[in-house]
């Protein structure tokens, strides 16, 4: 039995569909992140989970329990789910404490005082804030205030966990710091956990299985290692980094490869394919796609030869982001200073793509 299962969600916001029919099921123990732009669906699809949005269609099971069908109206009560969640807003107390406000869910239960405390002084070991037990919110750095309220979230061990893009609200540092602080706390507790984010590194780092969004709709949904180096498709590819994308012809189909002839490319080129997807015939047009960090010098390689004029040069740190044209495609490479040393507009760049960087989506350019 699934922790959480969603079938056929539809939730209107006036004429627009921001769910459109979503269907999903969350393993026990499973941390899933919900992935995609602002206004996918994604957070929606969260508070229908968390009772604090009545969907249109569709039901939500937690456990074996229905606690929400769009036909009937049914919704079970936020605080009867049995949830924790985390807000992008931390969303604590500030004229309580942090032992307060980490007890506050057990209080509210009317559980024994002894209980409490012994709870509230575990999660807060948990999180590695014990010492603090006794500080003003006002006095709490925005990473301590946000494991303040993952450890409230878990005081009252939930049947799941949701967080709404919890470390939007971080500076860089912070988020990384972060980042490891949940996986590591995941690790420790294995509650189902349902992760709201825009931010693909999130998604990539602390997911068991991420679910692509746009549109209300899911585009794709794997482990993170699947999506993010065979998406499903052009949509999917762009969003999580794919910045090359090279009209071909399909030749020939050899197991997980495929035989393309590239328009501006020299002679034939080699791409995978997704183990199991589609495989396009003979003379179909496909998609070649790349991220920018794909290219080498063609001095490396022998497959996947192209010869790309420089258009325009950045300077971006460790690399150089080179806009190239090849033909009527644009190109954006990515080289480190020793391989693109040398390049400036109006030279021609000798490039390839190693084949396993290089990806076939069955969609036209």
């Amino acid at each position: 039995m699934s922790a959480i299962a969603i079938r056929d969600l539809v939730k209107h916001y006036g004429a627009t569909r921001v769910v459109d029919g979503l269907n999903l099921a969350v393993q026990e123990g499973e941390f899933v992140s919900l992935l995609g732009p602002s206004g996918c669906g994604k957070t929606t699809t969260l508070r229908c989970i968390a009772g604090l949005e009545q969907p249109d269609g569709g039901t939500i099971s937690i456990g074996s329990e229905l606690v929400t069908d769009g036909a009937t109206g049914l919704s079970v009560p936020p605080n009867q789910r049995r949830l924790g969640m985390v807000f992008q807003s931390y969303a604590l107390w500030p004229h309580l404490n942090v032992a307060a406000n980490v007890a506050y869910p057990l209080k509210v239960r009317r559980e024994p005082a002894a209980r409490i405390e012994a709870r509230v002084r575990e999660v807060l070991d948990l999180v590695g804030l014990a010492p603090l037990a006794h500080r003003a919110i006002s006095e709490l750095s925005g990473g301590q205030q946000q494991r303040i309220a993952l450890a409230r979230a878990l005081a009252g061990r939930p049947r799941v966990l949701l967080l709404d893009e919890p470390l939007s609200n971080l500076d860089a540092a912070l988020r990384a710091h972060m980042r490891r602080e949940l996986r590591r706390i995941h690790q420790e507790v294995r509650t189902t956990s349902v992760y709201v984010t825009h931010d693909q590194l999130e998604a990539v780092t602390l997911s068991d299985r991420v679910v692509v969004m746009n549109g209300g709709r899911i585009q794709q949904e794997g482990s993170p290692r699947e999506v993010f180096s065979q998406p499903a498709n052009r949509w999917v590819a762009g969003f999580v980094g794919f910045d090359n994308f090279i009209a071909a012809t399909a030749v020939e189909v050899r197991g997980d490869r495929l035989l393309a002839r590239p328009d501006g490319g020299d002679g034939m080129w080699v791409a995978s394919l997704a183990p199991g997807g589609p495989r396009p015939a003979p003379g179909t047009p496909v998609t070649l796609a790349a991220r920018g960090s794909a290219f080498v010098p063609a001095t490396t390689q022998t497959e996947n030869l192209l010869t790309a004029r420089v258009l325009e040069t950045m300077f971006v740190g460790d690399t150089t982001e080179y806009a190239l044209g090849a033909g009527d495609t644009r190109l954006s490479v990515k080289l480190n200073e020793v391989a693109g040393a040398a390049l400036v507009p109006g030279d021609l760049a000798r490039l390839a793509i190693p084949a396993s960087q290089l990806i076939a989506l069955a969609e036209s350019a």
